[in-house]
C-alpha cells in the first residue's frame, strides 16, 4: 500500500525509483483498491475529526465515484 503507487495521482518519480515504468494490470487494479480503501477512510475521518470545512469529504467522495467506474 505505498502511498506513491496510486492511480488517481501517479507519481512517476516514485515509480522510477522503484524501476517501474508503469504498472501492470494487475498492479493497477491492487492501486486501485488501495486507492479506494484510502479514500474511504479519508471520508469516514472528516466527521470524528470535526473538521472545519468538508473540502476533505468533497474531494475523497468525488475521487472515490472515480475509482468505482474504473471497476467495470
Amino acid at each position: 500500500m505505498e502511498v506513491g503507487f496510486r492511480t488517481y495521482a501517479p507519481n512517476l518519480g516514485f515509480q522510477e525509483g522503484y524501476g517501474i515504468e508503469s504498472l501492470n494490470e494487475r498492479q493497477r487494479r491492487r492501486a486501485l483498491w488501495y486507492d479506494i480503501y484510502l479514500m474511504l477512510s479519508m471520508t469516514i475521518e472528516c466527521g470524528y475529526r470535526k473538521y472545519e470545512t468538508m473540502d476533505q469529504y468533497s474531494w475523497t467522495t468525488e475521487v472515490l465515484v472515480k475509482q468505482f467506474e474504473k471497476l467495470n
